[in-house]
């Protein structure tokens, strides 16, 4: 395969403009001089040696000395002769003098100097006492009409003229003349007034007896001018007066001069031998190899070099991964069966049935139980046998007075009816219809009026509860749920769910059902099926259609992304909405082309975000290493540290934000989740992305500021 390598090319002033850092033996070339550089990794463009072929070899070696200078008259040609030979020349030359330029015009006035005055440098290096000039504490002397500058340098012990008193008193302060009193570090300027009295104190604001006395006096007046003295002898004569302005320069050399020595061989410039390519760089071969041996390796585009004892790369020799072709036609279904997959776990036991309708088919007989035994006490008496008794009553037992009938349980004595008809007070016996009347009442006989409340309760009817489903339901009683209840084509209006889950079975009564399961609300929620046909898609299948996992959450999809420069100390935000509720441990983030050095910190932090406010609930542990390596994917788990979960467990429909902070010297480029957008677009709601800057670690809260279009991309899982 026919592999074609071109070098990094550019005019000499673009190179120069640019000014960048080659990679270790990468090649730039200058197209309009003809001249190129090899970079060795650090160096910048403009302070890089060009490389050249060979140099020729050196010519023979020559002398050349400068014999005399003459000085000739103003006016006269130079001259230059040579008294020595062509491979050792001694040169002598005749330089005219040149005529007197006329005086220059004055020059601007200088700025005013700053005022003179006394300098006193006053420090403190030891608590109690002041260093002025060199000594502890002196006493100062002061001259009226004078200036003294004082440049103080004591942290801690404010400097105040007193008029007296070793104990700083703000009623003794003088500031008359004194201009900044009071201060510990900076400039006192005290211009000694006139009137100023004979004695002063300087004082530490903080510490009594810190200081000493100042003494001030005055000069005498001026006297008068005196006479005129009588002229002095002639002084010796001065000293020659500075030399003149040198005049023009004469008129250019006829005679050439001999030609310099040849320069020494410059180094050998850099040439590669291209040998291949192979996909990684663990397959570059590490034996067998020669000096400047090159190889492209697939895995990261770059030239590799054998330098000798180990590969180095050159940088860039493959230029980006272009976009991805268009998907190809699916393929012809396969005809080979797929091998069973293994059963799955057995399900949850199904709901109770309902109730199946009464057998119709008899069951059999059971056994003949054992014969009975019958055993009476007078006054029943038995006429038959043990086993098969007749009954009858033994009267002449039974005690009847005066028509009464005695010993009748708790009830008083009963009146004993001539009759066969008796009173409900009467005792029935004998024949009285009543005692063998087996008769059902018919349901006209039975009437409302008939069946008093309080005596037909419910517990003496027959069937005393009633079954739905799975549940049995007591007359009379309070039931809050029913189980296991089927109802056909039902029309429900009102329905509440207490538990949140609704089951659907399907057409086939099986172990496996669908069920609808809603989240407790925190408030009165509203969820409208709109008036339209159609099939509800799942979170999953949208997910699906815009390229992000199920099982992760991405802040945005995988298209039309960019890269971007960190800067350090900026925290970069990026916001997004999940559509679904996952509890996640760790944050992954990609770094691009350029790998970041002299890294000092770099977090990943998840927040809550009301479109306002970004408040911290999780984020990793600082990790220099992340962003070291370029073309890297970097995940990393939460830290508990500062008190944050290990855990996270995001709700869909909530925003939240993906913060990423770099701290170091050299920034590399990250994996950013948006292209860029203009500050009017960036700022509408929902924030897309913004960024806080001047950060030491991830802000526990933070107000980002959404002008910045830099918001990394990010997978949460």
């Amino acid at each position: 395969m026919a592999v074609k390598v071109q070098f990094r090319r550019g005019t000499a002033s673009e190179w120069t403009t640019a000014n960048p850092i080659l990679s270790q033996g990468e090649a730039g070339y200058e197209h309009d001089t003809g001249k190129f550089k090899v970079g060795n990794g650090s160096t910048t463009w403009n302070s890089l040696p060009y490389s050249s072929g060979a140099t020729g070899p050196t010519g023979p070696s020559s002398t050349a000395t400068v014999g005399s200078v003459n000085t000739l008259s103003p006016g006269a040609s130079a001259t230059v002769t040579n008294s020595g030979t062509a491979t050792s020349a001694i040169y002598n030359f005749g330089i005219p003098q040149g005529v007197t330029g006329p005086t220059g015009p004055t020059g601007p006035t200088g700025p005013t100097g700053s005022s003179g005055g006394i300098t006193l440098t006053v420090t403190s290096p030891a608590g109690g006492i002041y260093i002025v000039n060199g000594a502890n504490n002196p006493v100062l002397s002061f001259i009226r009409g004078h200036r003294y500058v004082i440049n103080v340098n004591a942290p801690g012990h404010p400097f105040w003229f007193q008029t007296s008193g070793l104990a700083y008193n703000a009623a003794n302060v003088y500031t008359t003349g004194v201009t900044n009193s009071g201060v510990a570090v900076g400039t006192i300027i005290f211009e000694v007034p006139y009137d100023a009295p004979s004695s002063l104190t300087y004082v530490c604001q903080n510490h009594p007896n810190m200081g000493n006395s100042v003494a001030i006096s005055s000069l005498g007046p001026t006297g008068p001018q005196g006479e005129t003295g009588p002229t002095g002898p002639t002084g010796p004569t001065g000293a020659t007066g500075d030399t003149g302005p040198t005049g023009p320069t004469g008129a250019d050399s006829t005679v050439t001069g001999p030609t310099g020595p040849t320069g020494a061989t410059g180094p050998q410039g850099v040439a590669v031998d291209l040998r291949g390519s192979v996909a990684l760089i663990a397959n570059l071969p590490s034996t067998g190899n020669t000096i400047n041996d090159a190889y492209i390796v697939d895995e990261d585009g770059d030239l590799y070099v054998w330098n000798g004892t180990t590969w180095y790369s050159a940088g860039q020799i493959v230029g980006p991964t272009g976009p991805t072709g268009p998907t190809g036609p699916t393929g012809a279904a396969s005809t080979v069966t797929g091998p069973t997959g293994p059963t799955g776990a057995t399900g949850d036991t199904g709901p109770t049935g309902p109730t199946g309708a009464d057998s119709t088919v008899t069951g059999p007989t059971g056994p003949t139980g054992a014969t009975g035994i019958v055993s009476v006490t007078g006054p029943i008496t038995n006429s038959g046998t043990s086993t098969s008794a007749t009954i009858g009553i033994d009267q002449t037992l039974i005690s009847i007075a005066n028509t009464q009938v005695s010993g009748l349980g708790t009830a008083s004595v009963k009146d004993v009816p001539a009759t066969g008809d008796a009173s409900a007070t009467q005792v029935v016996y004998g024949t009285d219809t009543r005692l063998t009347d087996t008769r059902t009442p018919t349901d006209g006989t039975v009437t409302t009026a008939k069946i008093v409340d309080a005596n037909v309760t419910n517990v003496k009817l027959a069937n005393s509860t009633i079954t739905l489903g799975s549940s049995t339901l007591t007359l009379g009683g309070t039931t809050t749920s029913v189980s296991g209840l089927t109802l056909s084509s039902p029309v429900l209006t009102g329905l509440t769910l207490n538990d949140g889950n609704i089951v659907v079975e399907g057409s086939t009564a099986d172990a496996n059902e669908t069920t609808l399961s809603f989240t407790d609300p925190t408030a009165d929620r509203t969820v409208t099926i709109q008036d339209a046909t159609g099939t509800v898609a799942l979170v999953e299948h949208a997910l699906g259609a815009l390229g992000m996992p199920t099982a992760a959450i991405d802040v945005a999809p995988r298209w039309d992304n960019q890269t971007a420069f960190l800067v350090s100390g900026t925290a970069y935000f990026t916001f997004f909405t999940p559509l679904k509720t996952l509890t996640l441990d760790e944050i992954s983030v990609s770094s691009a082309g350029t790998a970041s050095s002299g890294t000092t910190l770099v977090r990943f932090g998840l927040y809550t975000y009301d479109e306002t406010t970004a408040t911290l609930v999780a984020a990793t542990a600082n990790d220099t290493t992340i962003f070291s390596t370029r073309n890297t994917l970097y995940t990393r788990a939460f830290s508990t540290g500062g008190s944050l979960p290990a855990t996270y467990t995001l709700q869909a429909g909530v925003r939240y934000g993906l913060a990423v902070l770099w701290v170091g010297s050299t920034p590399g480029n990250a994996y950013v989740a948006y292209g860029f957008a203009p500050g009017s677009v960036a700022s509408l709601s929902p924030k897309l992305n913004g960024a806080v800057t001047s950060q030491t670690d991830l802000p526990t809260t933070a107000t980002p500021v959404t002008t910045y279009n830099t918001g990394l991309w990010g997978r949460l899982s």
